[in-house]
């Protein structure tokens, strides 16, 4: 780059040596050009024809062509011969000429040289050489440093570099390029291969800066035209917010994007407080990519708003983010009945609906929620819920939660407390996780399948596991004083499962249930219902032998399945071992 560079300054100062050398051929060191003196003195002409020997034909021709536009204007040829007592010819002389020896374009030459055609030469007055007009050596190197793209921006910005040659082509402000060189490398790298219209109009927006150009371009192309569907006032905080790839997709929607359109703000009308917050939770919406949800409550609204209405979008806006909660959390604390009854939140509903009719839930309490929620260890999000003396608390996320870590919570709550953690969409808990409370109950629930793999779960008089889909244990302790409640609508995978010895009470509900390695408390009243309930009104299938069609709505002890450390593998060793475990059928698991 740098060699263009150089080689375009050296062509620069070669035209303007040439230009100086044409003066000194002329005679004239402040002349740029060449002249002649006409036919008027056939003594100066034979000198101009015996000094012209030396000069070359490119002269000869731009003075002919300099005359010959003076010859095809009758009015200025006509007024300077008349007005110079001494022109040594007349008009009509020279008008001749043109129709017999110029237009033979044979001129003689003494000393035997070879004719060359010639176009007319316009008369000039005796003892008056016409001379071009002076060029400023100045003027003429900034026309040329100007016309040079790579040179012109080298001089804006002062910065020569191995991107400027390739950036001259789009054809920045100053402003823009000053910007593009505050980039990171792989931003400037990348925003060379782009669109030129692209690069203006990122490089034009106000708060577009080095982080914003690395969060642009880490999205997949597909993603960015996305993004560049939005307005300028939406783009900037959006990429400020660091949305992970798949959630940005899903969120930026052809409803989405033409809400966020300004055409389709609405109008809101100054000093109205409603109006002063629908506004703002506008603009709330608009940044998180739920552009739809006030779509339609600006058309519910027909212009105006109240506080019913106003209220149903602040919820949504609120239960539509995602929240990390060891570093943030909502700003403000749900009930119950605003979340269930928020038609942005229906799948969340549902969900607690079925709970509230298992018996899983008492209605009331408070919120927290998010589409997607992360909770690791030692989050302390959760405290202020308990503290407070709070029954029974939410954590609802509509598309994920992801639990991590050893979490402990509610150490000040009243003795009836209850964490619920439900999702809607996928509920992962990290395997090592550990979920531990004295003084509440805990219910985790999900409407997708649910594997929990290393997991401990401990609450003060029960923990519920429920799943809308099947559930997988895997290496899995619940420890609670009163009940254990294991329910999923399909399949019950158990591979490892240990409860506390002094529980007193286990129910377990599915369509089909397979347990290996588990141990049941002597002491505690075991309920196993299926679909089909027991073989032969008593005994569950035993061993791994039996054809998984036969399976199909049973109790199955497939491996390792004891009761107070008693090994149950038949149904002698049943009838002694396991008197303490009823088998039962249910029509809906």
């Amino acid at each position: 780059m740098r060699k263009k560079v150089f080689y375009y300054i050296g062509l620069t100062f070669w035209m303007l040596f040439t230009a100086s050398s044409f003066g000194q051929v002329s005679g004239n060191p402040n002349s740029t050009d060449l002249s002649f003196e006409t036919e008027g003195n056939e003594e100066d002409s034979e000198e101009s024809e015996t000094g012209s020997k030396g000069t070359s034909r490119m002269e000869a021709e731009r003075d002919s062509e300099s005359s010959s536009s003076l010859e095809n204007s009758p009015e200025t040829t006509s007024s300077v011969f008349k007005s110079s007592p001494n022109a040594s010819f007349d008009v009509e002389k020279t008008r001749g000429n043109e129709s017999s020896g110029f237009r033979s374009g044979v001129n003689d030459f003494s000393r035997g040289s070879r004719p060359v055609p010639q176009r007319p030469i316009a008369p000039t007055i005796r003892g008056e050489i016409p001379r071009a007009p002076m060029i400023d050596r100045s003027v003429l190197q900034s026309i040329i440093m100007e016309n040079n793209p790579v040179i012109a921006q080298a001089r804006k910005t002062g910065k020569i570099s191995e991107d400027t040659n390739v950036l001259a082509r789009f054809g920045l402000r100053n402003a823009q390029t000053n910007r593009f060189y505050q980039m990171s490398g792989s931003t400037r790298k990348a925003l060379l291969s782009s669109d030129v219209k692209v690069v203006r109009r990122l490089l034009s927006m106000d708060g577009f800066g080095h982080e914003q150009g690395d969060a642009f371009y880490e999205y997949q192309p597909q993603t960015r035209s996305l993004i560049l569907s939005l307005d300028d006032d939406v783009l900037v905080p959006l990429l400020n917010e660091g949305i992970e790839e798949d959630l940005l997709q899903e969120s930026l929607t052809k409803m989405n994007l033409e809400s966020s359109k300004p055409a389709k703000m609405p109008r809101f009308t100054p000093g109205s407080e409603l109006d002063d917050r629908a506004k703002q939770m506008s603009l709330r919406l608009m940044e998180s990519g739920n552009g739809d949800v006030f779509g339609e409550l600006n058309e519910l609204s027909d212009g105006s708003w109240d506080e019913d209405l106003l209220r149903v979008g602040e919820v949504a806006d609120l239960l539509l983010r995602d929240y990390d909660l060891k570093n943030s959390s909502p700003r403000e604390r749900l009930s119950v009945d605003e979340v269930l009854n928020n038609p942005f939140f229906a799948d969340g509903s549902a969900l607690y609906e079925e709970l509230f009719m298992n018996g899983l839930v008492f209605g009331g309490g408070s919120v927290l929620g998010g589409r997607n929620l992360i909770i690791q260890g030692n989050a302390k999000a959760l405290n202020p819920y308990f503290n407070d003396g709070s029954g029974e608390v939410l954590l609802v996320a509509s598309k994920s939660l992801d639990i991590g870590g050893e979490i402990i919570w509610g150490t000040g709550a009243k003795k009836d407390a209850r964490l619920v953690i439900m999702s809607t969409g996928e509920l992962e808990v990290k395997p090592g996780a550990k979920l531990s409370t004295v003084t509440s109950d805990l219910v985790l629930a999900t409407q997708r399948n649910l594997l929990l793999k290393q997991v401990s779960l401990s609450g003060a008089s029960e923990v519920v596991i429920r799943g809308m889909r099947d559930v997988s244990l895997q290496d899995v302790s619940i420890r609670a004083d009163v009940l254990a409640t294991i329910k999923a609508r399909r399949d019950l995978n158990v591979d490892g499962l240990t409860f506390n010895k002094d529980l007193s009470r286990i129910v377990m509900e599915a369509t089909t249930m397979r347990l290996r390695n588990v141990n049941f408390p002597g002491l505690a009243q075991v309920r196993l219902n299926t679909l089909k309930g027991a073989v032969d009104g008593r005994y569950p299938n035993f061993g791994a032998s039996i054809p998984a069609v036969e399976q199909i709505g049973r109790v199955n002890f497939i491996e390792n399945v004891r009761s107070g450390g008693n090994l149950l593998h038949d149904r002698a060793s049943f009838d002694l071992h396991g008197k303490n475990i009823e088998i039962g059928k249910i029509a809906r698991p």
